[in-house]
């Protein structure tokens, strides 16, 4: 990131996520509960959710050394650099030796926590995209969203409060983006929107009717 701004936004993030996942880790650790799907002494996972290239999910890897497993989510298929104009995507490159930038001694090489990108929506998850997270039930993901655009970020919110994420997740840190694309019925939960004055027809700033606020 080049302009100040974007990475002065990105750090922000970050020291929210850091705290998240203290948080997630000092919680889980005081409060245990039994399950044949995952173990006591389990780390807390990152979930990006509408990663897309994945620049802020790789920041937040690397911010926390890799010692934090981290999943990429996005409906979309990455794609490789394109020459022409310099797009890529940020995910690490598996074949590359990872060096500990932090020269702790007792840091061993090959021990980084997994990075892993899934391609799915976050409104549909089929089982075998819940695999990467296995380790990771009772509260133990900090789910992140940077951007999403239109109603993404409300639909994300309604992903996580309902099965199967709603067992794993116990932190959130989003990011909201694009608010004048979303539509009235993309709000999650309507009714307590409503019942705070917001989402009534009016005219815009543009001269059009509209219901979002």
């Amino acid at each position: 990131q080049k302009k100040t701004s974007n990475r002065l936004q990105i750090e922000s993030l970050l020291k929210c996520v850091y705290d998240l996942v203290q948080h997630v880790r000092l919680h889980t650790a005081t409060d245990i509960v039994s399950s044949t799907d995952t173990s006591p002494s389990a780390p807390p996972l990152v979930l990006d959710i509408g990663a897309g290239k994945a620049l802020f999910t790789r920041a937040v890897y690397e911010a926390l050394d890799r010692k934090v497993a981290v999943i990429a989510l996005d409906s979309r298929r990455p794609k490789k650099a394109s020459l022409k104009t310099g797009d890529m995507f940020y995910d690490p490159d598996p074949t590359m030796k990872h060096e500990n930038t932090n020269n702790n001694s007792s840091r061993r090489e090959g021990k980084d926590e997994p990075y892993t990108r899934v391609v799915a929506d976050v409104r549909y998850l089929a089982a075998k995209t819940l695999v990467p997270m296995k380790t990771a039930k009772n509260g133990r993901v900090v789910a992140i969203t940077k951007h999403l655009c239109g109603g993404a970020t409300d639909g994300s919110i309604m992903a996580l409060c309902k099965e199967p994420l709603m067992e794993y997740v116990g932190a959130c840190c989003f990011a909201p983006c694009c608010h004048q694309k979303t539509r009235k019925d993309q709000y999650c939960n309507i009714p307590f929107l409503e019942s705070m004055g917001f989402c009534r027809t009016h005219i815009g700033l543009r001269g059009g009717v509209q219901d979002t606020d």
